[in-house]
This record gives structure tokens, C-alpha cells and sequence, in this order.
């Protein structure tokens, strides 16, 4: 009775059935004591941390990946053009509280929210595969290059790539890594994120043998390198290419 009372026809009439099938399993999947819990949170607390690594961590790995509905609940969300499964078991969550307390899930205002605050990070990658695309064309192998790359404060002596939004950096021979080399190879790779496999996007990589570098102490994301070696890296990297 307590389940077909949350389920009610006339509030199902108003949400997708990819969200009422997510409902139902939650349902099956929490007891009566932990969805009157989940209820009563307030609505800026519907998805805190002990809920996004614990009953979401749980809908990501059997909900949208391990289930007999897994494929078309993450179309429904890719549609919307939500494509990482954090923020699709953050919505499911959102709307199952909203759903308990009998109120609007207001689902495409959540899909808005989120697509607005992921427009700065998916500008940023847009124009670093656009960058990436446009030095693979232009250089060949055996041209000579000078790269520039940033070392963090955090790891010291070790190379990073900055990640969107947040791609820009000065240069300072004092303190980041400065390789000439040669080009000795370039590929493409046909990639993906393991949230979305279906959506494939060209990574443009170029290998690159050292002919010098600024300080030999730095390493390469980890790893000791030297004159002579070869190094294999990403043209969307958040590295200097001249």
C-alpha cells in the first residue's frame, strides 16, 4: 500500500517513465525507513555526500550501468544532453525528493542548471579539440617543436595538464618544464568517456623525441625522462606548441 500510495496514477502522468522506473527502484531497493528519511531532507540537502557516494554511487553502477533499462534511461538523459552519470543520478535523486513530497520535479529546470554550469567547461573543450585538430594538420614528422608545460606547486617536479575550464598559464622556465624535440609520429585515437561510449571524438597525439629540456630533474607526468627519449602526448593537453 505504502509504494502504490508513492506511485500514484495522476503524479505519473507528469513524469517520464525512465524517472518512474528509477522511482520504483529505489523503492525496491531502500525500506520504508530510509525513503521517509530521504523524504524529509531539506530541498537544499537532496543530494548531500553520503547520499552521492552512497545511494548514488549505487544507481550509477546498477541503475544506469547493470540494468535491464540501463540503455534507455541514459538515452532519456544523453537526449537532454546529459551525458555524465553524476549528474543523472543527481537528478533521478532530486526529482525522487521532490516526487515523495507530492511537488514538481521541475525536471527541465534541473536539466537547464545543469547544461548552463557545464557551458564554461564544454566551451573550453570545444576550442581545445578545435586547437588540437588545427596542429595536427599543420605539423609533420620530423619538424622541430618547442613545448611548454605546466608543473604544478602540488606535484613539484612532475609535469600536469591543466583540465577545462581552466586551461590557461604563463610560462616560467623557472618553475615549468621547456622540451625541443622532433617529431617522430602522430595518430589519432578514437576515444570516449566511460559515461558516454556511444559518442566516439577524434584525441590528436604526437610522439616526440627530446633534443633538450630546461631541467632535467622535472618528470613527465611521474616519470623520469631524459635527452634521447621519446614522450607521446594529447594536442588538447593544456600544453605551449610552437
Amino acid at each position: 500500500m505504502f509504494v502504490l500510495t508513492l506511485l500514484s496514477c495522476q503524479n505519473k502522468r507528469n513524469i517520464p517513465s525512465e524517472l518512474i522506473y528509477s522511482f520504483e527502484y529505489l523503492n525496491d531497493n531502500w525500506n520504508k525507513e530510509e525513503i521517509n528519511k530521504f523524504k524529509n531532507i531539506s530541498e537544499n540537502d537532496t543530494t548531500p555526500r553520503n547520499y552521492h557516494f552512497g545511494i548514488g554511487m549505487h544507481i550509477r553502477n546498477n541503475l544506469l550501468r547493470h540494468n535491464e533499462k540501463s540503455d534507455s534511461i541514459v538515452k532519456f538523459f544523453n537526449d537532454l544532453k546529459i551525458e555524465h552519470y553524476d549528474y543523472m543520478s543527481s537528478i533521478i535523486l532530486t526529482s525522487y525528493n521532490r516526487y515523495l513530497n507530492n511537488t514538481d520535479i521541475k525536471l527541465m529546470d534541473q536539466v537547464n542548471g545543469i547544461l548552463e554550469s557545464l557551458k564554461p567547461t564544454v566551451d573550453c573543450q570545444n576550442r581545445q579539440r578545435e586547437k588540437a585538430e588545427k596542429l595536427y594538420s599543420k605539423l609533420s614528422i620530423n619538424d622541430s617543436i618547442q613545448v611548454q608545460m605546466p608543473v604544478s606547486e602540488m606535484t613539484k617536479n612532475s609535469v600536469i595538464s591543466y583540465d577545462c575550464p581552466n586551461v590557461d598559464w604563463n610560462f616560467d622556465s623557472d618553475k615549468h618544464l621547456l622540451i625541443n624535440g622532433v617529431v617522430t609520429q602522430k595518430y589519432i585515437r578514437k576515444d570516449s568517456s566511460s559515461d558516454s561510449p556511444q559518442k566516439i571524438y577524434r584525441d590528436y597525439h604526437l610522439k616526440l623525441r627530446i633534443l633538450e629540456m630546461n631541467n632535467p630533474e622535472i618528470k613527465y607526468f611521474m616519470n623520469k625522462i631524459a635527452k634521447g627519449d621519446e614522450i607521446d602526448f594529447s594536442l588538447e593537453y593544456s600544453f605551449n606548441i610552437k
